[in-house]
């Protein structure tokens, strides 16, 4: 992950975390083969501990692979190259921000498709954030593993996304992010791709037994 991205990253957070969210972000080590990136496929880990009340406490997290625009198969294009209008944008009673773009996708590359793969194995909260000399735009990492099976010479598709900044807002609202997440160390999240593998499910239930009259 670069520089750029990691200063935009910590100016967002300082710049838009309310006081009751903390929120805690894990840059993996990607260094080996048995590196946490190698195995997780993920650049990023981000928890959130939100405090709405005393009793009431959200907790969760999700994965973010990072990419360079014009790499790895992906790239940007801005609102205003779009033919259609659906690029996404938050409004906000202050401003109307300014709308995400696309991001154009043909083949991903073997390394990212299988970093988003191993990233999806762990949590469906897997998102692959593209960056440049543009706004980072997020999309979820599903389709872009999805597309990896299209034949080769395909052509692109058209990704919607969100501007980083409006995903937080969306994650911070509740709409974002898996409860299962809750600690972002390494064995912890191997832990949850290996529940998430699991061939088989159960079921239990557990009927209380009727109370007689005699008892109440």
């Amino acid at each position: 992950m670069s520089s750029t991205l990691s200063n935009q990253l910590e100016t967002l957070v300082d710049d838009t975390t309310p006081e009751n969210v903390n929120l805690k972000v894990r840059v993996l080590d990607s260094a080996g083969q048995r590196s946490s990136e190698s195995l997780l496929g993920a650049d990023l880990c981000v928890v959130l501990d939100i405090e709405v009340a005393p009793l009431i406490r959200v907790r969760k997290g999700f994965l973010v692979q990072a990419k360079r625009s014009k790499g790895s198969g992906l790239a940007y294009k801005h609102p205003n190259e779009i033919a259609q209008d659906y690029g996404h944008w938050l409004w906000r009673p202050d401003a109307m921000m300014e709308k995400s773009g696309i991001i154009t996708l043909g083949n991903p590359s073997e390394l990212l498709a299988t970093q988003c793969r191993d990233m999806l194995q762990v949590t469906p909260a897997s998102y692959v954030w593209v960056y440049g000399n543009h706004p980072v735009a997020v999309v979820s990492a599903k389709p872009v593993f999805e597309l990896y099976a299209r034949p080769e010479r395909s052509a692109r598709i058209e990704l919607g996304t969100k501007r980083l900044d409006d995903f937080f807002v969306n994650a911070i609202d509740c709409f974002i992010g898996d409860p299962a997440i809750v600690a972002w160390d390494t064995e912890s999240l191997l832990q949850q791709c290996r529940i998430r593998r699991a061939r088989f499910g159960a079921l239990v239930s557990v009927d209380l037994p009727t109370r007689q009259a005699a008892d109440r």
